[in-house]
């Protein structure tokens, strides 16, 4: 057992019912609606980005905070059982569970644990050795949502599979689906139309030029717009800076900070030389 920040856990920030077949892509939908209407509420700072005369608020996640406030969860439930996810606002990144019974578990990391009276998950949950395979072969779909759903909501009520595999793809699954998708749009979509009984896997681009380039594609968005909060994409606009405009719905905290910091020097800098 572990001592951490959460002696309660918080109220549900998203909830996700997939009880129902027939509304389970709307659902998906208005759960990464609500964690990305969450992080905007809870941050300092936001963009508004126009692309094609659509208009959207895209926050970036919140400052550090190593208090039960920097935390949230996400509840998935099939109308009988309940699984909550928990996650840390700073970087809106999955750090846990709670299982139907009310049992907790956590990532394996060098960060402090978050909730009290948790055991492991025996992972870290970083893709290398969390997933059965390469992340860009990754499945989202139907079928095996519902699996990992009973599997980590009954989480530590029956012998762990061998190697752990079912249980770690089962956290992989979520990972994708409920904290990468609500960062990113085409994850969000591929994990959508899965819900519409198609199965879809990642994808080389989407796993190399998204998901493992979320902190370069933020950064390279601050420095472009620098100390403007909005931004309109026209036909100028570089090919870095559009992918970023076109595929970013929350946006990274630690780039944020060091932009801030390398800016604000630069700044000091100049006026400095200035006589």
């Amino acid at each position: 057992m572990a001592t951490g920040i959460l002696e309660v856990i918080p109220a549900p920030v998203a909830a996700f019912d997939i009880s129902d077949d027939n509304k389970l892509a709307e659902n998906y939908k208005t759960c990464v609606e609500a964690i990305i209407s969450h992080m905007a509420k809870e941050t300092d700072v936001k963009f508004t980005v126009t692309v094609e005369g659509k208009e959207a608020t895209v926050p970036v996640t919140p400052k550090k905070n190593h208090t039960p406030s920097g935390m949230y969860v996400i509840e998935v439930t099939d109308g009988e059982k309940s699984l909550q996810l928990v996650g840390t606002k700073f970087q809106a990144w999955f750090r846990g569970i709670v299982n139907n019974s009310g049992d907790r578990f956590e990532v394996d990391d060098k960060e402090s644990k978050i909730m009290r009276k948790s055991d492991s998950l025996h992972t870290t949950g970083m893709y290398p050795k969390l997933l059965s395979c390469q992340l860009a072969d990754f499945k989202v779909g139907y079928h095996r949502l519902k699996s990992a759903f009973h599997t980590l909501a009954t989480y530590g009520e029956r012998p762990l599979s061998k190697d752990l595999v079912k249980e770690n793809d089962s956290i992989g699954l979520f990972i994708v689906m409920l904290f990468e998708g609500p960062r990113f749009i085409p994850i969000y979509e591929i994990s959508y139309d899965a819900h519409l009984d198609k199965e879809n896997t990642v994808g080389q681009d989407n796993s190399k030029l998204l998901i493992r380039n979320w902190g370069d594609l933020s950064k390279g968005f601050y420095r472009h717009v620098k100390v403007k909060m909005s931004f309109t994409l026209d036909g100028n606009t570089p090919e870095n800076l559009r992918k970023a405009a076109t595929t970013l719905r929350i946006m990274s905290r630690t780039e944020w900070d060091k932009w801030v910091e390398e800016y604000g020097s630069g700044q000091s800098s100049s006026s400095n030389s200035r006589c």
